[in-house]
Order: C-alpha cells, then structure tokens, then sequence
C-alpha cells in the first residue's frame, strides 16, 4: 500500500507539471501562430501606406497577391508548364508597367485633353478630359462590341447586336472615364500593380481550356496496378478451371 501511495503521488505530481508544461506549450504555439499573422498584414499595411499613401492600398494588393500566388500553385500542381506561367508573367507585368507609366504621369489625362482641344474646344478646360474620354469611350467601346456581337453570333440576331452595342458603350465610358483621371505617381503605380495581380493568374488560368482532365485522373488512379491485378486473378482462375477439368476426367 505504500508503495500504491507513493505512485500515485509521483504520477499526480508528474501529470501536474504536464499539464503545466503542456499550457505553457499551447500559449507558445499559439503566440508562434498570431507573429506569423501579424506580421505579414502589418507589413502589407505599412507597404500599402508607406508606397501607395493608404492602407487600403496594402489591403487590396496583398489580397490579390495571395490569391494569385494560390491560382500559380495550383496550376503549377496540374502540371501547367511552368514556361507558360513564366510567359504569362512577364506578360502582365509590362501590361502593369504601362499602365502604372500612363497613369502614374497622368498620361492619359494629358493625351485627353490634348484631343479635347482639337475636337471639343468649346467645353471648359478643366472638363475637357474627362467629356473627350466619356465621348470617345462611348463610340469606340459601343462600335467594338457592337462588331465583336456580330462576329460571334451573325449580323441577324438584333438582340445581341443591340446588347453588344450598349455593353461596349458602357465599358468604354467607364474605362474613358477612368483614364481621364489625374491620378499621382503613387496611386498610378498601385493602379498598374493591382492590374498586373489581376492579369497575371487570369491569363495563367486560361491554359486550363485546353486541359487533359483525363491526365490528371490518370496521375491518381493505381490503373497500372489495378491492371495487373486483374489479369493475375484471371490467370489464377484459367488454373483453377484447367485443374477442375483435369479431375473431372
């Protein structure tokens, strides 16, 4: 009985220090896990307001780098060549360093204004972009989706030649609209970051139309063994048959 007691007091004292050990190890995991957290978006919002003048900066752009990167990952898994998501890459990054160029100098705006005065003159200096860019948006936009409509679908259905009209018409205004803004070096460079975060896994993507689905189930389906399985057992029971025969007679 003594020695029951002094057993039961060691394995009492020794579960006491476990279970202390064993909180300590949980509040140390669980400091471990809120430094990984903390530190990636502090650093995204100190990035966003240091660079770009506005936490929302730091918040829109690390959003889409993580998503990107997660598209990337996930193509790279399907086994995408790895020399296409390069392709892609550079692709959208000049595309982003156009138009954070054009904006970032206010560009855009300059150019509008500057045809503004050759076919507006009458509007106010300081509406001339934005009415140019609204103007012109609208009749490019509405004329490309207008000729996109009838490439796709033939000149005889009028619904979607009127759909395609006035869904170009808008998208040109809106895109008109945008461009005639004065933005500031920094705005226009996270302007042109946010397109290339975007453009990069978006065209990355579209490698998957053409993709052999039929591969990937190949890549985790045991047919080879499954195969040899099968002929195995018929083999077995071509032996078993022969054998019964053989008794038979």
């Amino acid at each position: 009985m003594a020695h029951l007691e002094l057993a039961r007091a060691e394995l009492g004292a020794i579960a006491e220090d476990a279970a202390q050990v064993g909180l300590a190890l949980g509040l140390v995991a669980a400091c471990l896990v809120f430094v990984g957290l903390l530190v990636p978006v502090g650093l995204t919002l100190f990035v966003g307001e240091w660079l770009f003048g506005s936490l929302a900066w730091g918040v829109l752009l690390g959003t889409e780098f993580a998503i990107a990167l997660a598209v990337v990952l996930v193509l790279d898994a399907l086994e995408v060549p790895r020399s296409i998501l390069v392709r892609r890459l550079a692709g959208a990054l000049v595309l982003g360093l156009i138009i954070a160029f054009l904006l970032g100098l206010a560009a855009t705006n300059y150019i509008w204004a500057a045809v503004g005065q050759a076919i507006l003159p009458g509007v106010a200096r300081a509406d001339r972009p934005l009415v140019t860019a609204a103007l012109v948006g609208v009749i490019g936009g509405g004329l490309l989706g207008l000729l996109v409509a009838a490439v796709r679908v033939g000149a005889n259905r009028i619904s979607a030649l009127v759909g395609g009209l006035a869904g170009g018409a808008l998208a040109g205004l809106v895109l008109g609209a945008f461009s005639a803004i004065s933005f500031t070096p920094e705005v226009g460079t996270a302007i042109g970051l946010a397109v290339f975060l975007v453009l990069w896994p978006g065209l990355s993507a579209l490698e998957l139309r053409g993709y052999d689905w039929g591969a990937l189930k190949a890549r985790f389906y045991p047919g080879t063994t499954i195969k040899t399985a099968q002929e195995t057992l018929e083999w077995l029971h071509g032996i078993q048959e022969r054998t019964l025969r053989g008794r038979k007679s």
